[in-house]
C-alpha cells in the first residue's frame, strides 16, 4: 500500500511538472513578440515574447492593424483610421460616417481605406496624409457590380486593388465575393461562386509573381 501512495505522489509531481512546462514554454521553444487588437476591450497592444504588455492604446471596434516600417501603428477604429506613434501621438486620422473594417498604408504615404456600410455609402478611398481623398471607388461605379460591405482588400504590386465584397445582411447572391480592379476602375477578375463560399471577408493572392514575404510590411 505504501508503494501505491508513493506512485500516486510521483505521478502528481510529474503532472505538475508537465503543466508548468506547458504554461511557461519548453526550453528552446519559439516565442514571439506581437502586435494585436482586442476588440472586446477596445485596445491595440504589443505583447512581449514573455507575455507582458509592452504598449497599448485605446481603439474601439478595431479589427485591422499594421506595424509600419517607421514604428508607428496604423489601425481602424470602427468609423475611422488612426496612425499613432509609440509615444502615443496621433499623426494621422481619418473619420467616416460608414463603418471601416480595413486599411492599408501605401509606399507613397497615402492610405487605402475600406468604408463598409452597405446601408450608407460603401466605397474604397485613398487619402493623403492630410485626409484628403485623392482616389475613390464608389458604390455603383463598376458596371454590374454594386459595392455592399467592403471588408477586406490587398494592394497589389501592379497597382491594382483586390477587394472583398461581404454579402451578409440578406445580400447573398447580389454581388460578387471578390474582384480585382485597376486604378482606371476596370474589373479584370472576379470570383462569384456561391455554391461553396457564402460571405468572404478577407483575401490574399497566393499565385502572384510578387514575393509578398520580402515586403517590409507583412500582414
Amino acid at each position: 500500500m505504501k508503494k501505491y501512495y508513493i506512485l500516486i505522489f510521483l505521478l502528481f509531481l510529474l503532472n505538475s511538472f508537465v503543466s508548468a512546462q506547458a504554461q511557461s514554454g519548453r526550453k528552446g521553444e519559439m516565442k514571439h513578440t506581437f502586435l494585436c487588437a482586442d476588440y472586446t476591450q477596445g485596445i491595440v497592444c504589443i505583447i512581449s515574447d514573455e507575455g507582458k504588455i509592452l504598449w497599448q492604446y485605446p481603439a474601439e471596434r478595431c479589427n485591422d492593424i499594421w506595424a509600419l516600417p517607421n514604428g508607428d501603428i496604423l489601425f481602424n477604429t470602427g468609423n475611422g483610421v488612426k496612425e499613432v506613434t509609440r509615444d502615443k501621438k496621433i499623426v494621422f486620422s481619418y473619420e467616416s460616417k460608414s463603418e471601416i473594417y480595413a486599411c492599408q498604408r501605401l509606399s507613397n504615404g497615402n492610405t487605402f481605406i475600406a468604408c463598409s456600410d452597405h446601408n450608407g455609402e460603401p466605397r474604397i478611398v485613398e487619402v493623403d496624409q492630410s485626409g484628403k481623398i485623392v482616389w475613390q471607388l464608389s458604390k455603383n461605379e463598376l458596371p454590374g457590380i454594386e459595392l455592399k460591405f467592403m471588408a477586406g482588400m490587398q494592394y497589389l504590386p501592379n497597382g491594382n486593388l483586390l477587394l472583398t465584397n461581404w454579402v451578409g445582411h440578406n445580400e447573398f447572391g447580389n454581388a460578387p465575393h471578390a474582384f480585382e480592379v485597376t486604378r482606371e476602375k476596370k474589373v479584370i477578375w472576379l470570383y462569384n461562386d456561391t455554391t461553396f463560399l457564402k460571405t468572404m471577408s478577407s483575401i490574399q493572392l497566393l499565385d502572384s509573381d510578387a514575393d509578398y514575404m520580402s515586403s517590409s510590411i507583412l500582414h
